[in-house]
């Protein structure tokens, strides 16, 4: 059986590159950007932080009460954007910060699988995604596990441990950077004991700039959306300030909830809530109401200039021609022959 159609020997040609991994087929698809406003097939994860066990009180002020207050009214207002939106916790009880971000990487590692299963995908990669996600299940039904995956309680001279590194290599890809987006929200305290001078909201993102993080990912940029972080850090802050609270900024640190997971986010103090002023506010519902307007008109904002994915719309598909032509005279090699068969390509 004789190929006469050069189209065709290319198709099989790359569908055979793709099937050993060579070429990522996470890329394989064109891009379209969505109306403005419209945040239908995004996903944001918000993060109230703390919980009952490990909150943060000061006098009559509760952080993860008011954090989680504050997560529902913005998820309210996402999901009629048509977001897809996931709070890491839904009451006051313990939710360890080990398991929030085992359930945020297999929520991203289905989301590439799902990607890459709308291309010529290597079948090893993805039961290799199906393990890892079966590992962050692990973690979620059995929290200890976590410290063994994740660097907890922490350790400055640790190293990611294997798996964890490969989880945040595959988030490292144009599916996780179009369509999710993480959201820690915290109010401040002043480091100072009975310093009440302290006041606004900053926002945080991870960096492989910090010398602690550099160490533990084992100098290798798993902090692959940094840029993009700290530029919607800064959006969200330009919109905070338009409800009263200062804007002190954008800036790299450590901390875990935006360190275990490789997806576009940052921590935000919404306020110091030892600062009486700030605290007035984060105590008033109207304000949670126009700070929730705040956060989701931001995340339109951030999500208005990064395209979709093609097959969320009319993917353009292309069936490669086939020529095929029989010849009788030829034996038939049992160890060389194959099945041609009709090779689909989605191309940008």
């Amino acid at each position: 059986m004789r190929i006469r159609n050069t189209k065709t020997k290319l198709a099989i040609i790359l569908s055979l590159i793709i099937s050993i991994g060579v070429v990522s087929p996470a890329y394989a698809y064109a891009e379209t950007t969505s109306d403005p406003g419209d945040l239908s097939n995004r996903v944001i994860f918000l993060d109230p932080g703390h919980d009952e066990e490990t909150g943060n009180y000061f006098e009559d002020y509760s952080e993860h009460v008011t954090m989680l207050v504050l997560a529902e009214k913005i998820k309210m207002r996402l999901e009629g954007l048509g977001a897809t939106v996931y709070l890491t916790r839904d009451s006051d009880k313990r939710k360890p910060s080990e398991v929030r971000c085992a359930f945020i990487n297999k929520c991203a590692l289905e989301a590439v699988k799902e990607a890459r299963s709308y291309t010529i995908a290597c079948s090893a990669c993805i039961a290799e995604i199906n393990r890892l996600i079966s590992i962050m299940q692990s973690v979620i039904d059995d929290p200890e596990l976590g410290e063994i995956y994740m660097n907890s309680p922490y350790d400055p001279e640790r190293t990611i441990h294997r798996d964890q590194a490969r989880i945040l290599e595959l988030e490292d890809d144009k599916e996780i950077r179009s369509r999710f987006l993480f959201i820690s929200l915290h109010s401040n305290a002043s480091i100072q004991v009975g310093n009440t001078s302290d006041n606004g909201a900053c926002a945080f993102y991870i960096s492989t700039e910090d010398k602690d993080v550099r160490t533990y990912y084992d100098n290798v940029s798993y902090s692959s959306y940094s840029e993009v972080s700290n530029d919607f850090g800064n959006i969200i802050l330009d919109h905070i300030a338009g409800t009263g609270l200062e804007n002190l900024g954008s800036m790299a640190d450590n901390f875990f909830m935006i360190r275990e997971h490789n997806i576009p986010g940052v921590l935000i103090e919404n306020g110091h809530h030892t600062n009486p002023g700030d605290r007035a506010m984060l105590q008033n519902d109207d304000f949670l109401e126009t700070l929730a307007d705040a956060y989701a008109d931001a995340i339109a904002e951030y999500f208005s200039a990064i395209p979709l994915p093609a097959r969320f719309f009319e993917p353009v598909v292309v069936a490669a021609e086939e020529e095929i032509q029989e010849d009788d005279t030829e034996a038939p090699n049992a160890e060389n022959e194959h099945e041609i068969k009709r090779v689909f390509l989605y191309i940008a």
